[in-house]
C-alpha cells in the first residue's frame, strides 16, 4: 500500500465523499477512486459503503482507518526525531510566498530569523495562494506565506498573522482626487465605485487569489471594468497608477507612503487574512518553529496603514 493512501483514506472518511476528498487532496476523483479500489482489492474487502448519498466506513474500514491514523502519527514522530538528531541545523526551509505581499514581508522578518539561524537556507517559491496550497498538499514545500481562502483544508495547519486591507488607488491627477483626498482632519466620503466605472482598470491576472477578491467586489457593485491590462506585479501596478495610466486595487501595505496616490477604502471596508501554513503531517524543525514565531511577532502589532493617517 502506498503511504499516500493513508492520507487519502483519512480524507475520504472525514468528507464522506470521493469528490470532496479529491478536491481537498488536489487530485482527480477518478485517481482517488482507483486508489481506493486497488486497496480494497488487496484487502479483499470493502472499506466504505454508500448509504444516504454518503460514503460510510464498514467495520473493516473502521479498523483500517485506526491503523492509518497510527501510521500517519508514526511518520510524524519519526520526522520529528530525525529533525532533532543534531543541535546544529544546517538545513533548508522551502517557503512559498505570494510574489507581492509575501515578498515585502520577507525583507522585514528574515534578518531577525537569521540572527538565530544564520546557516539555515531558505528556498523561496513565489506562488499564488491556490498554487501554494497545492504545493503544501503535495509535500513540495514546508511552509506557505499566503492569503487565506474561503475553503480551508483539514490537512493544513494555519497560523494567523494579520488582516490585510484591500483598497483602491487613483493618481492625484484624477478628476475625483480632491473628493477622496485624506487629511488628518478630514475623512473622505465612502467609495462609490460607480463613479469610476468608465475608468481604465489595472487588475491582477485571472486565477489569482487577489483577483478573486477584486472580482467579488466588482461583482457586488455590478461593475464590469474596462481592463487596461492584467499584471501580478504590485510595484508595477503602483507605478502605472502614479503615472496616470489607470486605477487599481492594492493591499494597503503595498501602497507605502503613497505620496503620489489617493488611497480609498472599499465600502464596506474589505479585509483578508494573511497566514503562514504547513501540512499537518510535517514535523516542524526548531528553525521552522522559530521562523513562524518571528513572523507572528512581527505582524502582531502591525498597524492599520490607512487609519494611521489620522493619528
Amino acid at each position: 500500500m502506498d503511504i499516500r493512501f493513508c492520507h487519502y483514506m483519512a480524507a475520504i472518511a472525514e468528507e464522506q465523499s470521493l469528490s470532496k476528498a479529491a478536491q481537498k487532496l488536489f487530485i482527480t476523483q477518478s485517481a482517488l477512486s482507483q486508489q481506493l479500489s486497488k486497496t480494497e482489492e488487496e484487502l479483499g474487502t470493502k472499506l466504505f459503503i454508500y448509504t444516504n448519498n454518503k460514503m460510510v466506513l464498514t467495520e473493516t474500514g473502521e479498523i483500517f482507518l485506526k491503523g492509518v491514523k497510527e501510521i500517519i502519527q508514526i511518520k510524524a514522530h519519526a520526522y520529528e526525531k530525525i529533525a532533532n538528531l543534531s543541535k546544529h541545523y544546517t538545513e533548508y526551509i522551502s517557503l512559498a510566498v505570494n510574489r507581492q505581499t509575501g515578498s515585502l514581508l520577507l525583507s522585514e522578518f528574515l534578518p531577525v530569523f537569521k540572527q538565530k539561524y544564520p546557516d539555515v537556507k531558505i528556498n523561496i517559491n513565489e506562488s499564488d495562494t491556490f498554487v501554494a496550497k497545492q504545493l503544501l498538499m503535495n509535500g513540495s514545500i514546508d511552509l506557505a506565506l499566503m492569503g487565506e481562502t474561503d475553503s480551508p483544508h483539514t490537512l493544513i495547519d494555519e497560523t494567523f498573522l494579520y488582516n490585510e486591507e484591500l483598497v483602491m488607488i487613483i493618481p492625484k491627477s484624477h478628476p475625483l482626487a480632491g473628493l477622496y483626498h485624506y487629511t488628518k482632519q478630514r475623512r473622505p466620503p465612502e467609495l462609490d465605485l460607480h463613479l469610476f466605472q468608465n475608468d481604465d482598470f489595472i487588475l491582477s491576472k485571472p486565477g489569482t487569489h487577489f483577483r478573486m477578491l477584486v472580482d467579488r467586489i466588482l461583482g457586488q457593485n455590478h461593475i464590469i471594468p474596462n481592463i487596461l491590462c492584467e499584471i501580478n506585479n504590485f510595484y508595477a501596478v503602483k507605478n502605472m497608477v502614479q503615472n496616470g495610466f489607470g486605477i487599481a486595487f492594492l493591499p494597503v501595505t503595498m501602497t507605502g507612503a503613497y505620496d503620489d496616490l489617493i488611497v480609498i477604502p472599499i465600502n464596506p471596508r474589505s479585509f483578508y487574512r494573511i497566514i503562514i501554513a504547513h501540512h499537518k503531517t510535517l514535523a516542524l524543525s526548531p528553525p521552522m518553529e522559530h521562523l513562524i514565531e518571528v513572523m507572528t511577532a512581527h505582524c502582531k502589532n502591525k498597524k492599520n496603514y490607512l487609519d494611521s493617517r489620522y493619528i
